[in-house]
């Protein structure tokens, strides 16, 4: 059985805390490679004793010094990034395998973006980056999917899901009878 490493942004919040729990479940399957949060740093600091990522980050530079501290004091290796860089770092980082995007608002666009450019699979967990976004966020993921013939299927799927919820975006939806769904759809 393949082991998943993910790195869950937004990890202080009700989505973060679900996904974490469900990592927690099934260890033998999944592997946290970075937790984010605002200025959660208390919160992420017991996530990080929990769970042990590489990175964690937070965007509250202050915050982030006081995780360091924290993190230090239990002796973790975990690295510690501050601010929209450090999200971005977290969210694009080498050998994480999916990214959950659950950061409320605007602030999740960036490293939802990083971890689509960095070739991650990405499980949103809400719509913003879709509606800040919008056709600029779900080109490059389509363009980036789309690029081997590997996940061209992938992409296909990411096409059929988002198809049936933002039909406009991808001309007449849903499909008739009979009529075959293909990456052009």
């Amino acid at each position: 059985m393949t082991r998943h490493n993910v790195s869950v942004l937004g990890a202080t919040g009700s989505i973060g805390d679900s996904a974490l729990d469900v990592i927690a479940r099934h260890a033998d399957r999944f592997a946290v490679t970075a937790l984010t949060a605002h200025r959660q740093w208390e919160k992420l600091a017991e996530l990080c004793v929990q769970h042990r990522p590489q990175v964690a980050a937070l965007t509250d530079p202050a915050a982030a010094k006081l995780l360091q501290r924290a993190l230090a004091g239990h002796g973790l290796p975990t690295r510690v990034l501050a601010g929209e860089e450090g999200q971005a770092e977290a969210a694009a980082l080498p050998g994480t395998d999916t990214v959950i995007a659950a950061i409320v608002g605007a602030a999740g666009l960036r490293p939802t973006l990083a971890a689509a450019l960095a070739g991650k699979r990405i499980l949103l967990a809400n719509k913003e980056a879709l509606v800040i976004g919008g056709a600029v966020f779900m080109t490059i993921v389509f363009v980036l999917l789309a690029t081997t013939t590997k996940q061209y299927l992938l992409a296909t799927i990411f096409g059929v899901v988002l198809g049936g919820a933002f039909g406009l975006m991808f001309g007449s939806w849903p499909p008739g009878p009979g009529d075959e769904v293909t990456g052009g759809d």
